[in-house]
């Protein structure tokens, strides 16, 4: 690459390593997708926000779409293994500037998710496994305690050590991959427990834990009962199946599998991506799909049509009606029945996990992504510093850090990031674009594409199998994207201002670097450099 890579780049080589396997990614893209999170939250939304569909149903339907999205990144990123997947392949199939503004849009994204993962650890999971222990344990202090926890100023002061912690972690990456790993173990240990504990009771027996956890800590008998009542006497009403709230419940469904792609944005330090990417974005998207399902039919079987629909719909229309102190999540629900001081501990720890360590996973995508601005001179080249000895982006990792805590921030005290339907869609419109560049890759880099692996090049009926994924890909983006049409003006002002100015920073970047002799189009000219 000669003087040419040494100028339009900040280093020959990237100084990244590719040191993880098949195994470590298939973990990382289901700690990306996170069950215990994903368990908690989504069969009550889907309860309150699309009425009378069965989640499970959403969530098929989501999952079969999700198969061109999880094919068209695995043969992208086979194509072209970098990582910051976005800007690498927005920039080398479309142009420059488009790259960096996706990457700008996903990097809002990234920040979103990390920021109000690491607050609901301590806004969700920490209080309910203190209440239910101390239900069980029959300490009334525990359960005041856990009263107290759940403030937005404890959030904001637990989120901001959890954020703290993430960095240091996401600094030394063996370290990191231990972690992971052991993390991983015990995480999913919590949830297989709690479906357990869950498959073993019965309605009448969830009615009877309910109602005495009810009486125990809000004073109120027959709370079963009393749940279902409020939401009527605020007007909920129960709903038959209708086809056209089924497909207008894709977001969700999307929602759900959100991060089986996490290991694409890292494919420059993957060993073996032609086998790897595979493994672990289309193995993590099967495996949570079955693993949900199992779940959320044994959730509505011991919980009750009838009450989760009535509870969803307090929750997200008329919280203030609630009698508890804690969001009555699915990790609640399970700890009542559990009725066990050391088996809430394990549920309950594994919930706190599975929130703790979304960060520290997203820690690792959007750290690449500040490294990739910068080692293609858009960013201040020091975000491209490497650590000698651990080889981590270490200036990269401490910008992530700075944006994840002002999004904390945004999230917690401001309202406009109060749903997660809104990073749903901005995360639709990139990968429907993405879609896109995977339609060109065999047209307008069509060497490239003839000297990639065979899985790149396949074709069916003499179609090429991109091609085909790409087709499902933009169908399901373009249905999640029909089906926001119905938000509001402000909404859709909202997402698509969000990408504005990651165009203004490339042009003012590249104005910037013309003066000293750099021009920024030329970086994607060909591949870059691993």
């Amino acid at each position: 690459m000669g003087n040419k890579s040494t100028t339009i780049y900040v280093r020959k080589a990237t100084g990244l390593v590719r040191g993880f396997s098949a195994w470590d990614m298939l973990i990382f893209n289901i700690f990306a997708i996170s069950p215990g999170v994903v368990l908690m939250v989504g069969p009550l939304e889907a309860a309150a926000l699309y009425p009378g569909i069965n989640f499970i149903y959403s969530m098929t339907l989501g999952m079969l779409l999700c198969l061109g999205n999880a094919l068209v990144w695995a043969l992208l990123m086979i194509a072209i293994p970098r990582s910051g997947g976005v800007h690498v392949v927005g920039s080398y199939l479309l142009y420059p500037a488009i790259g960096f503004m996706l990457s700008w849009g996903y990097m809002m994204y990234y920040f979103y998710a990390c920021g109000m993962y690491s607050s609901w650890a301590i806004k969700f999971a920490l209080p309910t496994m203190l209440s239910t222990i101390g239900v069980a344990s029959n300490i009334p202090s525990l359960v005041k305690w856990a009263e107290g926890i759940a403030t937005p100023i404890n959030a904001f002061i637990g989120g901001t050590i959890i954020i703290i912690i993430v960095c240091l972690i996401s600094m030394f990456p063996k370290l990191q991959r231990k972690i992971f790993i052991g993390t991983f173990a015990i995480a999913m240990f919590g949830s297989v427990l709690a479906l357990a504990i869950l498959a073993s009771a019965t309605p009448a027996g969830f009615k009877q834990a309910f109602n005495e956890y009810m009486m125990a800590t809000a004073g109120i008998s027959n709370g079963y009962d009393y749940i279902i009542a409020k939401a009527k006497e605020l007007g909920f009403q129960m709903q038959g199946f209708d086809w056209r709230k089924l497909f207008l419940s894709i977001p969700l469904g999307y929602w759900t599998f959100m991060g089986y792609y996490a290991s694409a944005h890292i494919a420059g330090e993957i060993k073996e991506p032609t086998k790897s990417l595979p493994i672990s974005i289309i193995g993590s998207l099967l495996f949570c799909w079955i693993f949900f399902s199992i779940n959320i039919a044994v959730f509505y079987r011991v919980v009750g049509w009838e009450f989760t629909h009535a509870l969803g719909y307090l929750i997200y229309e008329h919280p203030e009606a609630l009698p508890l102190k804690q969001t009555p999540y699915l990790n609640l629900l399970v700890g009542i029945l559990a009725k066990n001081v050391i088996i809430n501990a394990i549920i309950g720890i594994s919930f706190f996990l599975w929130c703790v360590f979304i960060p520290i996973e997203v820690f690792v995508q959007a750290s690449r992504y500040v490294f990739t601005w910068a080692f293609y001179r858009i960013a201040p080249e020091k975000f491209a510093a490497v650590h000698e000895k651990y080889r981590s982006p270490w200036v990269a990792i401490i910008v992530t850090g700075l944006g994840t805590w002002l999004f904390m921030i945004l999230y917690m005290f401001t309202p406009l990031f109060k749903t997660l339907l809104k990073y749903t869609l901005m995360n639709s419109i990139i990968f429907f674009i993405i879609g896109i560049c995977a339609i060109l890759l065999p047209i307008r880099k069509k060497e490239l594409f003839e000297a990639s692996p065979e899985m790149v090049k396949k074709r069916i009926a003499g179609i090429p199998l991109i091609w085909i994924a790409s087709a499902i890909n933009c169908l399901l983006y373009a249905l999640v994207i029909y089906s926001s049409f119905s938000w509001s003006f402000a909404y859709w002002s909202f997402v698509i201002l969000v990408f504005i100015p990651g165009l203004v920073i490339y042009y003012i970047a590249r104005a910037i670097r013309r003066r000293q002799g750099i021009d920024l189009d030329l970086a994607f000219m060909e591949i870059p450099p691993e």
